[in-house]
């Protein structure tokens, strides 16, 4: 810890300290303490302390830097570096952040692995020249031989990639634990996820017991067409490609900013709004914009269950019906410890918890109220689509009701009896449904624009008192 921890000297007064951490994916000037602990490293590269001077020229080029200041058990404050990557080859380098992986297991596990697939590789080479010479006769029992090598080289070379990714996991303040596949999915991690500088830094400060206070990226050295055109000494946010899906997962449990919206501003802090709550519960208004819960691959971290897990950090923060889209709005009822969540679950399959939705749909509906049940089931080659499927979905049950008819749309209400994952949306918009897209569906319906969805009311039984309790947040339409 001494070698990698660099104490800030003099230590930075009192109230110098940001209440939160920045999102590492926000532009702009990092903080005033970032900025002083990369000032530091910056000049140590220049003096040539930890490498030669044309260590970032030629083909070795510039590399990204990252600092981050911390702040140990005892309040102390000081400051961690990594860099992206290898440096010169090097996975480790004396008073730098090493790997998000194992090296050893890597070390130990790749030469044998990559002997045995360049044997292959050599096999059917020899396969190849064969079938080039040999008569007409031989070449089918030459070509299935082949094919045999081909599909043990394709199968060694996804087991060996599996242990590859399967070497990174990651781990937030709430102790879950992802792996690069699990945190990409359902894709296949880029070239170089889990080695950048960030995740480095964040990593080696979540084993240490260290509490991240400010992050800065920097390049230093040359750069190319390829490195997108950077400038040494200039800092950069971190990049989504590689790092969105794992800092994401990573920051969950810490006080940080969420990060910007992609064409959009950041999302208030005080966001969600609070419109009850006591020991058990709480119910939060859900601003357009703010998931649920967060993605599961970890590429949409900030959601309400996230940011009301910082803001009760001894509750175990359940939402308790998640199918409200990010672009919708509305009541949305969280649990703060385990037997109320069980509670008002059972409560929702047994009907006695009831959440109203208003929603505007494309055209005139026919009829004045019914009940959708179209059974579904997500689309893989369409993520994140859903479709109904009557043989391999799951059930799903959508009561609705007209509530006004106009020139271009109807407005109505809708009521899930069960949830799934866009259930309202589908249900309104399939052929076999309603046939009229929720106004604003971008995956669905035909106009883009604001999703017009809202959870407007909500009652069920308090789990501790017994008690009815009912709440109205009119649509904002």
């Amino acid at each position: 810890m001494s070698i990698l921890l660099t104490y800030l000297d003099p230590q930075p007064p009192k109230g110098a300290l940001p209440p939160r951490l920045a999102s590492p994916f926000a532009g702009g000037q990092p903080h005033p303490l970032a900025l002083r602990a990369a000032a530091e490293v910056q000049q140590a590269l220049r003096q040539g302390t930890h490498f030669a001077a044309d260590a970032f020229k030629g083909m070795h080029r510039g590399k990204m830097f990252g600092v981050l200041v911390v702040a140990d058990a005892g309040g102390r404050v000081g400051y961690l570096k990594a860099f992206s990557g290898t440096m010169l080859d090097l996975w480790e380098v004396d008073g730098f952040v090493g790997p998000t992986f194992d090296l050893a297991a890597r070390t130990s596990m790749w030469p044998v692995g990559r002997a045995a697939l360049d044997k292959l590789g050599a096999e059917i080479s020899v396969l190849d020249d064969k079938l080039q010479s040999s008569p007409q006769a031989q070449r089918s029992e030459l070509a299935t031989v082949r094919h045999a090598l081909k599909k043990r080289q394709i199968a060694l070379s996804n087991e060996l990639l599996g242990q590859f990714f399967d070497g990174y996991r990651f781990t937030n303040a709430h102790c879950e634990v992802r792996s690069l596949y699990e945190l990409f999915a359902p894709h296949t991690p880029p070239g170089g996820a889990g080695d950048c500088a960030a995740p480095k830094l964040f990593r080696h400060a979540q084993q240490n017991g260290l509490r991240p206070i400010a992050l800065a990226e920097f390049w230093w050295g040359t750069s190319s067409a390829a490195d997108e055109g950077r400038h040494e000494g200039s800092y950069y946010p971190a990049c989504q490609k590689k790092c969105g899906p794992i800092l994401s997962h990573m920051l969950q449990g810490w006080a940080v900013d969420a990060a910007p919206e992609k064409g959009g501003e950041t999302i208030s802090v005080f966001e969600p709004q609070t419109v009850f709550e006591d020991a058990w519960l709480a119910i939060v208004n859900k601003p357009v914009g703010l998931l649920s819960v967060s993605g599961r691959s970890g590429l949409e971290r900030d959601s309400v269950q996230a940011r009301l897990r910082e803001r009760y950090p001894q509750c175990n923060i359940q939402i308790v019906i998640h199918q409200l889209s990010e672009g919708a709005s509305g009541l949305v009822l969280a649990t703060k410890e385990s037997s109320a969540h069980a509670s008002l679950q059972k409560q929702f399959f047994l009907g006695q918890l009831h959440n109203r939705h208003i929603a505007c749909l494309e055209g005139i509906v026919n009829g004045n109220e019914g009940i959708v049940s179209l059974p579904l089931r997500p689309d893989p080659q369409n993520r994140p689509r859903h479709v109904f499927d009557p043989i391999h979905g799951s059930l799903a049950v959508t009561e609705w009701k007209v509530l006004s008819r106009h020139t271009d749309y109807t407005r109505v209400a809708l009521v899930a009896r069960t949830s799934r994952t866009h259930q309202l949306r589908v249900h309104a918009a399939d052929p076999n449904g309603l046939a009229a897209p929720i106004v604003g569906d971008r995956i669905y319906g035909h106009a883009a624009g604001q999703l017009v969805l809202h959870s407007q009311d909500l009652s069920f039984v308090h789990p501790a008192s017994g008690k009815r309790m009912e709440f109205r947040l009119p649509a904002p339409f």
